[in-house]
């Protein structure tokens, strides 16, 4: 007997996920694509305040461990 084909052949079937939804077309937008295809990082139009809120309590809890860690 020969190897031809059998019909029990296996099939093997691809699954395509769908696109994340976080994911930002660029196109979506004139600007935003002008501003992709140039390379140029977007502007950030608000102050770091969480690092600077974040600093100034780290800065106050060194502070503090150090008296305290002194004074004793």
């Amino acid at each position: 007997m020969g190897q031809g084909l059998s019909a029990n052949r296996v099939v093997y079937v691809a699954k395509v996920f769908g696109m994340p939804e976080e994911y930002k077309d660029p196109s979506a937008n004139t600007t935003q694509f002008q501003a992709f295809a140039a390379g140029t990082p977007p502007e950030s139009k608000r102050a770091p305040v969480g690092l600077i809120l974040g600093g100034a309590v780290l800065a106050v809890v060194v502070i503090g461990v150090a008296i305290w860690a002194f004074a004793s």
